[in-house]
Protein backbone atom coordinates (compact mmCIF):
# COMPACT_ATOMS: atom_id res chain seq x y z
CA UNK A 1 0.00 0.00 0.00
CA UNK A 2 1.40 3.36 -1.06
CA UNK A 3 1.34 6.30 1.31
CA UNK A 4 0.76 9.63 -0.38
CA UNK A 5 2.07 12.77 1.27
CA UNK A 6 0.29 16.01 0.43
CA UNK A 7 2.31 18.59 -1.44
CA UNK A 8 3.77 21.15 0.96
CA UNK A 9 3.52 23.91 -1.67
CA UNK A 10 -0.12 23.78 -2.70
CA UNK A 11 -3.70 22.76 -2.04
CA UNK A 12 -5.18 20.43 -4.64
CA UNK A 13 -2.65 21.50 -7.28
CA UNK A 14 -3.10 25.25 -6.76
CA UNK A 15 -0.80 27.55 -4.88
CA UNK A 16 -1.40 31.12 -3.72
CA UNK A 17 0.31 33.65 -5.96
CA UNK A 18 -0.42 36.83 -3.99
CA UNK A 19 -2.94 39.61 -4.27
CA UNK A 20 -3.17 41.30 -7.65
CA UNK A 21 -4.10 45.00 -7.67
CA UNK A 22 -7.14 44.42 -9.91
CA UNK A 23 -7.92 40.71 -9.72
CA UNK A 24 -7.58 40.41 -5.96
CA UNK A 25 -6.34 37.09 -4.56
CA UNK A 26 -4.83 34.95 -7.31
CA UNK A 27 -3.39 31.48 -7.62
CA UNK A 28 -1.23 29.54 -10.03
CA UNK A 29 -0.99 25.83 -10.75
CA UNK A 30 1.67 24.32 -8.49
CA UNK A 31 4.92 23.88 -10.46
CA UNK A 32 5.82 20.95 -8.18
CA UNK A 33 2.62 18.90 -8.64
CA UNK A 34 1.28 20.15 -11.94
CA UNK A 35 2.79 20.75 -15.35
CA UNK A 36 4.15 24.16 -16.23
CA UNK A 37 2.12 25.56 -19.10
CA UNK A 38 4.19 25.33 -22.30
CA UNK A 39 2.56 28.47 -23.70
CA UNK A 40 2.79 31.05 -20.88
CA UNK A 41 5.56 29.19 -19.01
CA UNK A 42 3.56 29.30 -15.79
CA UNK A 43 2.98 33.06 -15.84
CA UNK A 44 -0.82 32.73 -16.11
CA UNK A 45 -2.72 33.58 -12.93
CA UNK A 46 -6.26 32.71 -11.89
CA UNK A 47 -8.53 34.98 -9.88
CA UNK A 48 -9.59 33.15 -6.73
CA UNK A 49 -12.78 35.19 -6.22
CA UNK A 50 -14.36 34.18 -9.54
CA UNK A 51 -15.62 30.75 -10.47
CA UNK A 52 -16.68 31.57 -14.03
CA UNK A 53 -14.83 33.36 -16.79
CA UNK A 54 -17.86 35.43 -17.94
CA UNK A 55 -18.19 36.83 -14.39
CA UNK A 56 -14.54 37.86 -14.40
CA UNK A 57 -14.83 39.36 -17.88
CA UNK A 58 -17.90 41.40 -16.88
CA UNK A 59 -16.18 42.68 -13.74
CA UNK A 60 -13.12 43.71 -15.74
CA UNK A 61 -15.28 45.37 -18.42
CA UNK A 62 -16.89 47.53 -15.73
CA UNK A 63 -13.37 48.67 -14.90
CA UNK A 64 -12.61 49.34 -18.58
CA UNK A 65 -10.25 46.36 -18.84
CA UNK A 66 -10.02 43.11 -20.75
CA UNK A 67 -8.04 40.04 -19.77
CA UNK A 68 -5.46 38.61 -22.13
CA UNK A 69 -5.67 34.85 -21.56
CA UNK A 70 -3.10 32.19 -22.26
CA UNK A 71 -4.35 30.17 -25.22
CA UNK A 72 -3.38 26.91 -23.54
CA UNK A 73 -4.18 27.10 -19.80
CA UNK A 74 -6.52 30.15 -19.91
CA UNK A 75 -4.62 31.90 -17.15
CA UNK A 76 -4.61 35.70 -17.18
CA UNK A 77 -1.28 36.87 -18.58
CA UNK A 78 -2.11 40.58 -18.91
CA UNK A 79 -4.85 43.17 -18.50
CA UNK A 80 -5.37 45.77 -21.22
CA UNK A 81 -7.69 48.75 -21.59
CA UNK A 82 -10.81 47.86 -23.55
CA UNK A 83 -10.17 50.61 -26.10
CA UNK A 84 -7.10 48.68 -27.33
CA UNK A 85 -9.10 45.51 -28.08
CA UNK A 86 -9.81 45.30 -31.82
CA UNK A 87 -13.47 45.19 -32.80
CA UNK A 88 -14.46 42.00 -34.62
CA UNK A 89 -17.24 42.19 -37.18
CA UNK A 90 -19.66 39.46 -38.06
CA UNK A 91 -17.29 38.26 -40.79
CA UNK A 92 -14.50 37.92 -38.21
CA UNK A 93 -12.56 40.81 -39.74
CA UNK A 94 -10.83 43.28 -37.47
CA UNK A 95 -11.42 47.02 -37.89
Amino acid sequence: MAIYIDCLYCIDGNMPAGIHGVLGPVYQPCPVCMFVCPSCEGDGIFAADYTCLPCLRQRLARLGLAAVLCGYCLGVVDLIPIDTVPEVTRDDHHH
